[in-house]
C-alpha cells in the first residue's frame, strides 16, 4: 500500500451497506471533490492490503456504481467485487477505496500513447507478485 501512496493515490472514500439490511452496498465517500473522469482505483482493506486494483474513464461515482447496482447483465469482475466487498463488510471489514489520476497521454510521432492502462497493469502485474491484488484476475 506504500507504494501506491507514494505514487499518487489519496483516500477517496470506503464502501459501506446502504441501510440495515445489508443487502447493497455504496461507496461512502470522504470529501466532496470532483476528481478527474479517467484515474486509478484501488479497493483497500484492513492491514492494508490491496485487493483489487481497476481503472475508469466514466468518472469514479458511475464506475464504483457497476460494483453496488448488480444486474443480470452485469459484467464477471462487478458481479464477483460485489460479492468480495459483501463478504467483507458482513464480517465489520472495512474496505477503503483510494485513487490516482491518470497521467494524460503523450505523442510519440503521430500516435497517440494512453499510459493509464499500462500503468493499471504495472501496478497488478507488481502487486500479484507478492500475492495482493487477489480480486483482480487479469495481470
Amino acid at each position: 500500500m506504500h507504494r501506491l501512496l507514494k505514487a499518487g493515490f489519496k483516500l477517496a472514500g470506503s464502501w459501506g451497506w446502504l441501510n440495515d439490511e445489508e443487502k447493497i452496498i455504496r461507496a461512502n465517500f470522504t470529501e466532496c471533490h470532483n476528481p478527474p473522469m479517467k484515474l486509478l482505483y484501488a479497493f483497500v482493506g484492513e492491514q492494508r492490503v490491496v485487493y483489487y486494483v481497476g481503472i475508469t474513464t466514466i468518472g469514479l461515482r458511475r464506475r464504483l456504481k457497476h460494483y453496488s447496482d448488480i444486474t443480470k447483465s452485469s459484467g464477471e469482475t462487478n458481479k464477483r467485487c460485489n460479492k468480495k466487498i459483501k463478504t467483507e463488510l458482513k464480517k465489520n471489514k472495512t474496505i477503503r477505496i483510494y485513487t490516482c489520476p491518470v497521467p494524460g497521454n503523450k505523442k510519440i510521432g503521430i500516435f497517440d500513447v494512453d499510459y493509464g492502462p499500462s500503468l493499471e497493469q504495472s501496478i497488478i502485474k507488481k502487486l500479484k507478485s507478492e500475492d495482493k491484488a487477489e480480486w483482480n484476475l487479469k495481470q
